[in-house]
């Protein structure tokens, strides 16, 4: 019986208008996107092959040690991942400048289109956490409210079938339309990356590719189960979607973006202008309190300022409250740090309430372009 309730949900949505829309938006939105973002790959490949020969050689000519004193530029590699899932990172590849004292110089892009900040980035994953889910209530809504509305559950009811098995059979039914045209539109993208001779995917995206791609299916199922529910707690159809469009936006749009607004409810952070200030008042009173005690001993000594400078066990006296202050200040800014990672940590807490922000965060970390990863490419 399970079966035939299957075969009866997929073939009535494999028949209906929607399932055409979803094979057209879904083939559409993915290949674009594969596309673009291959081409994007393919000139910032080319880039980096540039830039790679062009400071290695700067570096090669170079014949004496206090050049390198100038500063050595290295390229940030490239994440073959990016032709799926943008990220974090701003740009594919970038060349960072080392100086002395492992500081970082970032170059500023003056080529950056103005208008790119005006839109997102339509990826992977935004096609799937915004088109894909909205498909997946419109695959869902009327599954059992619209037969409710048309007579055909009573009439399947009254055959004495178990309600449970029909739920599973129009989940089963309903989801497989819904994750086909996905599924197909997936594979078409990858073949048309995989054009591209400048993508080269290895063992370990493949890897990659397949976690991201059940975590795709993972995230539909939440959504289109969520929609069954609501279809099974109303009577019509038009209620149905009107909930869950409700839904939709309060978890999908509300949640995410009020997370980080929640966190600093929760945790509070200083600013960064009153952390430097603050050390920088610490640096001040060291240094007038150093030379007071300079002052004091010229005085009492009679001696002349550079004795006083030179004297071993005067600097000796002063090492331990040089380094108290110094102790002080880094006491602060580790506890700013502590501060912000803290509010980082809470609002990704709230935001995982979104199965989105699940999605999103699962996905960005399969595809090693997350926070952690951001922070290890900018780390000394």
């Amino acid at each position: 019986m399970l079966l035939h309730i299957i075969r009866k949900e997929l073939l009535d949505q494999l028949l209906s208008l929607r399932f055409a829309i979803a094979c057209v938006v879904c083939t559409a939105t993915l290949l674009v996107s594969g596309v673009v973002h291959g081409r994007n790959y393919a000139e910032a490949t080319d880039t980096y092959q540039v830039n790679s020969v062009l400071h290695r050689n700067d570096v090669t000519r170079r014949t004496q040690v206090f050049d390198l004193w100038q500063g050595v530029t290295v390229d940030r590699p490239l994440n073959v991942m990016n032709v799926l899932v943008r990220g974090m990172n701003g740009t594919l590849t970038e060349s960072i400048k080392v100086q002395m004292g492992n500081r970082l110089d970032f170059p500023e892009n003056y080529e950056k289109n103005p208008l790119l900040p005006l839109f997102p980035t339509v990826d992977f994953v935004f096609v799937v956490g915004i088109v894909l889910s909205l498909l997946a209530v419109t695959f869902s809504y009327d599954s059992i409210s619209g037969e409710k509305e048309s007579g055909v559950l009573r009439v399947m009811l009254s055959y004495s079938v178990p309600r449970d098995l029909v739920l599973a059979g129009k989940w089963i039914g309903g989801y497989l339309a819904l994750v086909i045209p996905f599924f197909l539109a997936f594979l078409v993208t990858l073949v048309v990356l995989l054009l591209f001779p400048e993508v080269v995917i290895g063992p370990q995206d493949m890897l990659a590719t397949a976690g991201l791609l059940l975590a795709c299916l993972l995230y539909l199922a939440t959504i289109y189960s969520l929609g069954l529910v609501v279809s099974t707690r109303t009577d019509l159809a038009s209620t149905s979607i009107s909930v869950l469009l409700l839904i939709w936006v309060v978890l999908i749009l509300v949640v995410p973006n009020m997370a980080p607004y929640v966190a600093a409810r929760v945790v509070t952070v200083p600013s960064r202008e009153s952390i430097d200030r603050a050390k920088m008042e610490i640096t001040r009173e060291r240094s007038r309190h150093y030379q007071t005690k300079v002052e004091e001993e010229v005085a009492r000594s009679g001696r002349t300022l550079m004795a006083v400078y030179q004297d071993t066990l005067f600097q000796a006296s002063m090492k331990t409250w040089v380094e108290e202050s110094e102790a002080l200040a880094q006491r602060l800014e580790e506890d700013y740090t502590a501060r912000v990672q803290a509010r980082a940590d809470w609002s990704q807490t709230v935001a995982r309430l979104s199965p989105l922000s699940s999605f999103n965060l699962a996905a960005i970390n399969l595809a090693a372009a997350g926070v952690e990863q951001e922070r290890e490419a900018h780390r000394l």
